[in-house]
């Protein structure tokens, strides 16, 4: 009797366990998310902190950016972190809370000048990464004719066409822009680099619950709950900490 009654509590806290687990699909975007670093970088520090404070097991996919939209978007994950806003989304996924706020940079040669908007991108070619949100207005000014915009896997690979000169420029989150930069190039390359002074685009950045995901709203109730938590509690800022080479942006 004994027995069978441990054995079925081993099986309601088994299932419980596996209720309150969740694998979330991301991509690499140092210092934003990254396999590489130990708290999985800023953001998926902030949601997997967000989950723990209401007693969620989160666990991480790498992939390229687009599979994991996609993946996510068909129900393949729970999840997807991170994702700036996008209307057009909202079918297919729930957009939490603001998890923090960022700006994205032009980044050029010297020889072609400051391009400091998207309008001075006219005739251009700009360098863009598949599956980024970016904007509806940049999306919508390439449509247009206004510049053209050639999309690759990486950032790294628009680096690589910059200084090829096959494009003009590439649209870039300002903090990922300097992270790539100082890990990639010399110091001869970074002098002849050119990064606009200003943010071109500003958005807020969200996690993303696949409306395919059993309790998708309960889920993200769960999860708005805790963020408030840490940003209550000041956890969110002690993460905040860790990364002093972020100065904007963050939730207060």
């Amino acid at each position: 009797m004994l027995r069978t009654f441990l054995c079925l509590s081993l099986l309601i806290v088994s299932s419980q366990s596996i209720a309150e687990s969740i694998t979330i699909a991301s991509g690499e975007h140092p210092p934003f998310t990254s396999q590489y670093r130990e708290d999985g970088g800023l953001i998926n520090a902030i949601v997997k902190a967000s989950f723990t404070a209401v007693e969620t097991e989160v666990s991480f996919r790498y992939l390229p950016w687009q599979r994991a939209l996609v993946s996510s978007q068909v129900g393949s994950y729970a999840a997807t972190s991170y994702w700036a806003f996008n209307a057009e989304r909202q079918q297919f996924f729930l957009h939490s809370e603001p998890l923090w706020y960022g700006g994205s940079v032009l980044v050029s040669l010297n020889s072609t000048g400051e391009l400091n908007s998207l309008a001075s991108l006219k005739g251009k070619v700009v360098g863009a990464v598949r599956g980024y949100t970016y904007s509806d207005e940049f999306w919508l000014n390439g449509k247009k004719g206004l510049y053209q915009i050639e999309v690759v896997n990486s950032d790294l690979q628009n680096l690589k066409k910059l200084f090829a000169k096959r494009i003009d420029a590439l649209l870039i989150d300002r903090v990922a822009a300097t992270t790539l930069i100082n890990r990639y190039l010399s110091p001869q390359q970074r002098a002849v680099l050119c990064i606009s002074n200003k943010d071109v685009i500003t958005s807020s950045v969200h996690l993303l619950i696949s409306r395919k995901t059993e309790g998708a709203t309960k889920l993200l109730e769960s999860f708005n709950r805790g963020l408030a938590e840490i940003v209550n509690s000041g956890q969110y800022q002690l993460i905040a900490n860790r990364y002093p080479m972020i100065t904007h942006g963050f939730l207060k």
